[in-house]
């Protein structure tokens, strides 16, 4: 879960690439579960990240805290705009994928094949999923209630303005026609 790039200098040139960076997604064959933010943190430092994910239970209960990982399984980011992410994945068994982006539920909706799916808090800050066995798609889309209705308001405001303009011209052209 480290930098992809360390930069060590004021040139382009000075930068070294992090060969132990996560990656923009990874499974991981367990879960570590903890009861408080301080446990959390302090899981951190104790769990190899790469192959566990720390999760705080009393927010996010669990059932299955294992998975297997087999030599096949694949997962990777193919498509990225701020506020849509596509995943592509395969897996032969059920999996724990851990994404590298931050937890943030307001608004962010996770669908698994179009069919929208639970994502959790893991690692204090980045958001994971469990995921179905097979060759799947995982898009997350930032779709907030508030962006919408906000945007109902707006435009029905710009009709209501358009329609009182119209009115006080149309009432201005009669007025001088009538005189």
């Amino acid at each position: 879960m480290a930098l992809k790039y360390i930069k060590f200098g004021d040139s382009e040139r000075e930068v070294l690439p992090n060969s132990t960076a996560f990656g923009a997604t990874w499974f991981v064959s367990n879960l570590k579960t903890v009861e408080n933010a301080d446990d959390e943190m302090k899981g951190l430092s104790e769990e190899n990240l790469r192959t566990t994910a720390v999760v705080n239970t009393s927010k996010f209960p669990l059932e299955k805290m294992n998975f297997t990982q087999d030599s096949t399984q694949e997962i990777k980011l193919v498509d990225y705009t701020p506020n849509y992410l596509k995943y592509e994945y395969q897996s032969k068994k059920d999996a724990f994928a851990v994404f590298s982006e931050i937890y943030y539920p307001e608004g962010w909706v996770a669908m698994i094949d179009g069919k929208q799916s639970e994502y959790i808090n893991v690692n204090y800050i980045l958001r994971g999923m469990q995921v179905p066995a097979g060759k799947h798609v995982v898009e997350f889309r930032f779709d907030p209630q508030t962006y919408k209705t906000g945007a109902t308001i707006t435009q029905l405001s710009a009709y209501l303005v358009g329609l009182i303009v119209i009115l006080a011209l149309g009432l201005s052209f009669y007025r001088e026609i009538k005189n």
